[in-house]
């Protein structure tokens, strides 16, 4: 009988709350067993990070430039973390299963041992119930920190026993731009064919971005502002934590002096967002810093008279995208013209 069609598993799943065929995805439909024999066609290891020795690759992505949060704290008994940090650059994300009689702690261990020869500091681990709870129907550890990559259930692997689930993060200084590593390991307890160690393994190079990729039109901006009475603007970009402008904002800011030169009665408000991670205060002064930093290269640099510029920050109290999924939180981080009547 088919995995499919066993009237346990599907009682099993509508128990659960989860989608038999998420689950079914990762098992050969014929036996409970794991479909992969080999790694997935197109992954690789991390030329940084070597695997752990007869493990094999589950699901795989990368992404040139993308934003990341990277968890550095325990676990806070809410849904979230005391501490993390948020990081652009090149992400590489590698899911393993390993050989059944491994135990986390031996591949933790190998984990930290190499890294640490390899030249990484390690920045903080963790075991046990402090790094957060990984079981169906909860925010789990992995969820918080990375999303599943699409067409895999990645969630539904990590059923993990919380005793014997371990994290770690990692970083390499280096000149050509840092690298953060961040592991997950945990056991499946639910399935005998999935009831091994599984590595959820997320690399993150830090590197200039791609620039000249977003052009920012200033009659677009007009046009948003008359229809709507604000705009947003694409391609401003801050130091991570900081209110200091990165160099690649130039086209962007140049392009909103250019509308502010060609519409010589506009006004405007320069708002800066934030996502929701952090102290509410804290990401509030963020956003007000940015927002003048922005006036700031405005007034000095492009020549734009100070009177029709008032700089101002809201933080995270107008999210036009959810706080829950880093892609959301993204578009959270922005800044926008909004017009002075």
């Amino acid at each position: 009988m088919s995995l499919i069609e066993n009237a346990g598993f599907l009682h099993f799943c509508r128990r659960l709350r989860v989608s038999c065929l998420a689950l079914a995805g990762l098992f050969e439909l014929g036996t409970i067993g794991p479909v992969l024999a080999a790694d997935i066609v197109g992954s690789a290891d991390h030329p940084l990070v070597s695997r752990y020795s007869g493990s094999t690759i589950y699901a795989y992505e990368t992404k040139a430039y993308d934003a990341y949060y990277g968890i550095l704290g325990p676990s806070d008994g809410k849904g979230g973390y005391e501490n993390g940090l948020e990081l652009e650059g090149k992400i590489t994300r590698i899911l393993y299963g390993a050989d059944r009689d491994r135990s986390t702690l031996e591949i933790f261990r190998n984990y930290k041992s190499s890294l640490e020869k390899a030249g990484f500091d390690v920045l903080f681990d963790c075991a046990t119930e402090v790094c957060g709870q990984s079981d169906f129907g909860r925010t789990g550890f992995h969820e918080k920190y990375k999303e599943a990559w699409p067409g895999t259930a990645v969630r539904d692997v990590f059923v993990t026993d919380m005793k014997n689930q371990r994290f770690l993060a990692a970083k390499l200084t280096r000149p050509e731009g840092n690298v953060y590593v961040f592991g997950f390991i945990g056991r499946h307890l639910l399935m005998s064919g999935m009831n091994r160690p599984w590595i959820q393994l997320d690399v993150v190079e830090l590197e200039p971005m791609e620039t000249n990729m977003v052009k920012v039109d200033p009659e677009a901006l007009g046009n948003d502002i008359a229809q709507s009475g604000h705009a947003i603007v694409a391609g401003i970009y801050f130091d991570t934590d900081a209110s200091t402008l990165k160099a690649e904002s130039a086209d962007s800011l140049r392009a909103v002096a250019d509308l502010l030169r060609s519409r010589p009665d506009l006004n405007v408000h320069v708002v800066g967002h934030t996502d929701s991670m952090g102290g509410f205060d804290y990401n509030i002064n963020l956003s007000r810093a940015r927002a003048a930093s922005i006036v700031v290269n405005l007034t000095e640099v492009q020549g734009i008279d100070p009177s029709r510029l008032t700089p101002n920050g809201v933080g995270p109290l107008a999210p036009v995208a959810s706080n829950q999924s880093e892609a959301g939180r993204a578009l959270n981080r922005r800044v926008e013209l909004v017009e002075i009547p």
